[in-house]
């Protein structure tokens, strides 16, 4: 059974709303995984049975809350190739290794830069990933 493209339409959709709270002064869009009564991990891991990989789906699954070892079994889920092309893809503007920043977890880092993500990347004009994740650090202290 081959996977579905990504304008085939699933039970699960990716929305984005404006961030707000600790850190939003950057307006960092929410990407959110939506499934009628179904946790994140759950849902993060029927996309991953269904569709392509999606930088997109990535985002919305660290934004989403999705657990690191449920990001970690998605992207085992496609071809090395394929996902280290869509890492450092931007997603709203905005790379996707930043949407892990803000999620707060080193091991979701760890594993994007164990897949290629660039951790030299610049986001917010010319901010650092690095230089935001030391202010994001401290908007949540």
């Amino acid at each position: 059974m081959g996977k579905r493209s990504e304008s085939e339409s699933s039970e699960e959709t990716v929305t984005m709303t404006k961030a707000s709270g600790p850190g939003s002064n950057y307006g960092l869009p929410r990407v959110s995984l939506h499934a009628s009564s179904v946790q994140p991990d759950a849902a993060l891991s029927r996309i991953a049975q269904s569709t392509i990989f999606s930088a997109e789906n990535l985002a919305a699954a660290f934004s989403s809350g999705c657990s690191p070892q449920a990001i970690k079994t998605y992207l085992q889920s496609y071809d090395l190739a394929e996902v280290k092309g869509g890492l450092n893809a931007l997603v709203r503007q905005h790379h996707i290794i930043t949407y892990a920043v803000e999620r707060n977890s080193a091991e979701c880092l760890q594993t994007l830069i164990e897949y290629g993500a660039n951790p030299k990347a610049k986001d917010f004009g010319d901010v650092p990933i690095l230089a935001f994740a030391i202010m994001r650090a401290k908007w949540t202290l």
